[in-house]
């Protein structure tokens, strides 16, 4: 795991990370993006799934699972959207307090609110996450019963199928 900060973007549809290796079973693609930027479509390196926990002011950890997360090497900072937030089932507000910004978070369906603080920087808010990074074949360590995501284990289990075949 490692700590990550998520610009939080209200306009956007997606979750991106600009880092290499951060997506779990990511694939490569071909696709594009676009942005507010005027120009050619921004390129996106390879698509899959991004693991982190957000945590609320009381200490919770949030579990999130982004399996559509893009990975775009020409974006400035990784980026989260309230949209996709939406998408695995929150309601969500970003407060612009002047005690400090946070994002209200509910699961919908339930009645807690949870409030997880937002790092400003100058007219930017971030999320501070913990990132859990993909277990990469010998570098890390794999275990089965600790895996993150079923995606996971099928990836991990593929690799060392074919570990030392030709695929062609």
């Amino acid at each position: 795991t490692k700590i990550a900060y998520f610009h939080v973007d209200t306009g956007a549809t997606c979750v991106v990370t600009d880092q290499a290796a951060e997506l779990h079973c990511p694939i490569p693609t071909q696709a594009t993006c676009g942005t507010a930027v005027k120009g050619p479509r921004t390129s996106i390196n390879a698509m899959g799934c991004l693991v982190m926990d957000f945590l609320t002011d009381q200490g919770t950890a949030i579990p999130l699972e982004f399996p559509q997360a893009t990975e775009i090497q020409q974006f400035q900072r990784r980026s989260l959207s309230c949209h996709a937030l939406q998408d695995q089932g929150y309601e969500v507000q970003h407060a612009l307090l002047l005690t400090g910004n946070l994002l209200k978070m509910r699961k919908i369906g339930t009645t807690c609110w949870h409030h997880v603080p937002l790092v400003t920087h100058g007219r930017s808010d971030y999320v501070k996450v913990t990132l859990h990074l993909p277990a990469v074949d010998g570098i890390t360590t794999f275990d089965r019963n600790t895996a993150l995501t079923a995606q996971t284990v099928a990836c991990i289990n593929l690799i060392n199928k074919l570990k030392g075949r030709s695929v062609i």
